[in-house]
């Protein structure tokens, strides 16, 4: 699998707890949003909604490799799942 789809996965999963950081309380968007010619122009205030960072995200692990040997590359990943000791099982077809 390359390292692109494990990023995909990962977002995948991490949809729902971005959305429930979501609901920050603030002020409403400053910017605009027009049509020109069929051509949707969104434009931003220079300032941003918040000050500081809201959300980032860092490697912690990285399994497998994204070029190289099929032996160390996953194929078609079905499943993920971690147990109570910190093991990663991945079940790849």
């Amino acid at each position: 699998m390359k390292r692109n789809q494990i990023l995909a996965v990962i977002l995948a999963i991490s949809i729902p707890i971005l959305c429930t950081g979501c609901g920050q309380s603030g002020s409403e968007w400053a910017g605009s949003i027009s049509r020109d010619a069929g051509v949707v122009i969104v434009k931003n205030p220079i300032e941003p909604k918040y000050g500081s960072e809201v959300f980032s995200l860092e490697e912690e692990l990285s399994i497998g490799e994204s070029e190289g040997s099929d032996e160390y590359m996953f194929q078609d990943v079905r499943g993920i799942t971690v147990n109570g000791d910190g093991d990663i099982y991945v079940l790849d077809s």
